[in-house]
């Protein structure tokens, strides 16, 4: 069926259509790409924002994890410990969140950095919680150190004490002064236990403090020189507490010296410890600024994604906008061209046969309205050409009987103008024949 066959309506109804579907993909495209820029924009907001966000607790926590740790390594209490120990479970929640994020948006990349974050932060923990006993059992040590140095200097005391009392008391009497010599040569001794026990204590709180190793090395060398001094006392010595304060001491420095050597194998683990530390601290604070740098650029690529889309949409919607008005114009000539152009035919034809031309044609041949008007005006102007005719015949047959009346009035006109002069001889005799009775009469009377 052609478009000219339609109905006015079904044709106006169509042009229309057409309009609205030329809408509805403008619509749908609008619709298409304000999506597309709304994830974009939604992209950066909710979810490269949120991991840079994120991301930053997870480094910031961090940070501060390692700042309390230094806290503790240098007050060593419990509640320093605490806040460390408080630090890590923020620095959970904040990969629970990373975490979350990651799961909404299926952004493996995040989660991969988020789990080595948690595994490096979960063996942070574990070693700092080896690390605090580490550094327990060096304070256990330090003050193992502490207290049997102590004894020891406490020994040392007494046991120079004892040989000034025994000297004063004997220095008056009659004694060999061999007996004389041997207090000397005993207190001798014990000032020399006492001043080495006096240097290796000082070369403990050197070693403690600078932890090089060098103090630690002299404390070895001058342990043996201290345990040779007991044997030497001992060999001088016959009094039995004397005998007991130097059997106190050398056990107090075999303690010291055992407490030392654990001291030395603790910190030199929590040494590895703390190196350990650094690094699973310093992973974390690595995962979380690689995290917050993909998030940066994960962000800005949206964004510039976001810039591409909102141009390519102005300028599809524009190039849509103008098809549309271009086929709207077209659609429009179009269906006044279907519509005008056979009634302006129908207008020419009617206004032909109706100044008395019925040589034209009504060249319009369609199935719509105009259609059955120009047929019904085909028939009008074909029924009007028969009657016209019809009445041309009976105008003829009209025109001879005219003629035949005329010729009979002529013929009753001359007739009439004989009976009229008769009439009026008829009536000049009247006359006469009056004037003869009046004449008649007169002359009776």
């Amino acid at each position: 069926m052609r478009m000219s066959d339609f109905s006015i309506r079904m044709k106006i109804l169509c042009g229309a259509l057409s309009l609205v579907f030329i809408t509805a993909v403008f619509g749908l495209l609008a619709y298409i790409f304000i999506g597309k820029v709304a994830s974009a924009t939604f992209s950066i907001t909710d979810h490269y924002a949120k991991a840079v966000q994120y991301a930053t607790g997870v480094e910031r926590m961090s940070l501060w994890t390692v700042l309390e740790e230094k806290n503790y390594l240098l007050k060593k209490d419990d509640a320093s410990r605490q806040r460390v120990e408080d630090r890590l479970q923020q620095l959970f929640r904040e990969l629970d969140k990373v975490d979350a994020l990651g799961k909404q948006f299926n952004d493996t990349a995040l989660l991969e950095r988020a789990r080595k974050a948690r595994q490096e932060a979960q063996l942070y923990m574990e070693k700092f919680r080896v690390g605090v006993e580490s550094l327990k059992a060096n304070n256990s040590a330090e003050e193992a150190m502490i207290n049997n140095g102590r004894r020891v200097e406490q020994a040392a005391s007494r046991f120079m004490q004892l040989q000034v009392d025994a000297y004063t008391k004997i220095q008056g009497q009659d004694v060999a002064a061999s007996m004389l010599d041997e207090y000397v040569q005993r207190y001798i001794i014990t000032s020399n236990i006492y001043t080495l026990a006096l240097e290796i204590m000082r070369a403990e709180k050197e070693e403690i403090s600078r932890k090089d190793r060098s103090h630690y090395k002299n404390m070895l060398e001058m342990l043996p020189r201290l345990f040779a001094l007991y044997d030497a006392l001992e060999k001088i010595t016959v009094d039995k507490e004397q005998l007991q304060l130097i059997a106190g001491a050398r056990e107090a420095t075999r303690k010291y010296e055992q407490a030392a050597a654990g001291w030395i194998s603790n910190d030199d683990a929590l040494n590895g410890i703390l190196a350990e530390m650094n690094a699973m601290g310093n992973a974390v604070i690595q995962e979380a600024q690689q995290a917050e740098e993909t998030g940066f650029k994960q962000a800005d690529a949206a964004r510039t994604v976001s810039i591409e889309l909102i141009d390519d949409s102005n300028k599809i919607i524009l190039a849509v906008g103008v098809v549309a008005l271009v086929f709207g114009f077209v659609v429009a000539f179009l269906l006044a061209a279907m519509i005008s152009n056979p009634m302006k035919k129908g207008v020419r034809y009617a206004t032909a046969v109706a100044g008395g031309d019925f040589s034209q044609t009504l060249d319009v041949h369609q199935k719509d309205e105009i259609g059955v008007l120009a047929d019904a005006l085909r028939s009008m102007v074909g029924t009007l050409q028969e009657r016209i005719a019809e009445a041309d015949r009976q105008g003829s047959a009209a025109s001879e009987q005219a003629r035949k009346a005329n010729e009979a009035m002529h013929e009753a006109e001359m007739a009439g103008r004989d009976a009229k002069a008769k009439a009026e001889n008829m009536l000049a005799a009247a006359r006469k024949l009056e004037e003869v009775a009046d004449v008649v009469a007169t002359a009776s009377s």
